[in-house]
């Protein structure tokens, strides 16, 4: 455990430390996130500041974790995605180019590290896809998820608590099944979006921008598909990222039924009806903070337990999410408090 909390603490300084050189180089290139309709912050902000999430990981890695192919591939695939990102943060790029640099980096990962999903499990059955089958379900995952970490990231240091939780849980059960190498990494992952956290919650004086939030998804997702081809069953990696899948998953389905188009920029996720409610970005940040405990723990807890642990542990979290996804969409406030509009927050 003495490299996981070397690499987590290494990369918690480096990210909070660089985040101000990174606020600096974002300035300089342009890189402001100005209000519009759809945005949850009133003031001019920076964005891109998640590079000094990427550069915290990065340090922390290169400290603490072995070198060796399969991290070097990693890491390279990675740097792909943010540097992509990045200049996306400034210069605006298609959805379709960034789409296909996900695509490619999540391809070179899959079949350069044999990450193909073998099996689809539930606590009374399973499943073995096809191999082409498999390879398809793994891109998608991959890609999606990077994306719905994305989209959720629109309040105030919601993304970056998130990521904390799911990389130590994440952490925890890859050095569980041996995987101390990659257990290092998401140590990393974890103190370098906690570096971070200062400088975005509870006021947001950068925000992570995409470089900070599809890196993130991405680098999760990885972890993740590493954490199944050690043996960590499905159902149980899924739930530690309950919080944000449950939450994408819902709104993608919603809007769907109602004949939406769902590549168009919205206000629907249920973190940000809490916001329209009247929730400050902080209790709404804080809920999610519940929600992503109480799923990371669920997710932690799963493979240790016998079937019906099993389906308690799938059912308590989403038994809870839909309590909160209730409340989000009652009426909304005809009067909301100011709450509803921030100084500061990320954008979806």
């Amino acid at each position: 455990m003495e490299p996981l909390l070397s690499a987590l603490l290494t990369a918690l300084a480096a990210s909070a430390l660089l985040s101000f050189p990174v606020r600096w180089l974002v300035l300089a290139l342009g890189a402001i996130d100005r209000p519009n309709d759809r945005s949850s912050h009133v003031v001019p902000t920076p964005r891109g500041g998640g590079l000094a999430i990427v550069l915290g990981t990065l340090i922390g890695v290169i400290c603490f974790a072995p070198v060796n192919r399969d991290v070097v591939v990693f890491l390279a695939s990675v740097s792909v995605v943010a540097g992509v990102s990045f200049f996306d943060d400034f210069r605006s790029l298609s959805f379709g180019i960034r789409l296909a640099t996900q695509g490619c980096a999540a391809l070179v990962l899959i079949l350069g590290l044999g990450l193909v999903v073998h099996s689809v499990e539930l606590p009374a059955f399973e499943w073995l896809p096809p191999y082409w089958v498999g390879l398809v379900l793994s891109i998608l995952f991959v890609v999606g998820y990077c994306n719905f970490f994305n989209f959720m990231d629109g309040i105030n240091g919601i993304a970056a608590i998130q990521a904390a939780l799911c990389a130590s849980t994440l952490a925890l059960l890859l050095n569980g099944v041996g995987a101390t190498d990659w257990s290092i990494l998401a140590a990393a992952v974890a103190g370098a979006a906690i570096g971070f956290l200062p400088h975005n919650f509870p006021r947001a004086r950068m925000f992570m921008g995409d470089v900070g939030s599809v890196t993130l998804g991405f680098t999760l997702a990885v972890l993740t598909m590493v954490a199944h081809s050690r043996g960590v069953p499905w159902p149980g990696l899924l739930l530690v990222h309950g919080a944000f899948l449950f939450d994408s998953v819902f709104t993608l389905i919603k809007r769907l039924s109602r004949g939406q188009n769902i590549f168009r920029p919205h206000r629907e996720h249920v973190y940000q009806r809490l916001v329209q409610r009247g929730l400050s970005h902080t209790n709404s940040t804080l809920i999610y903070t519940g929600l992503g405990a109480v799923c990371c723990l669920a997710g932690y807890l799963y493979s240790e337990a016998n079937t019906a642990g099993r389906w308690i542990a799938l059912s308590l979290p989403l038994i809870l999410f839909s309590i909160v996804a209730l409340a989000a969409h009652r009426r909304i406030l005809e009067n909301p408090t100011p709450h509803s509009l921030s100084t500061g927050s990320d954008v979806s």
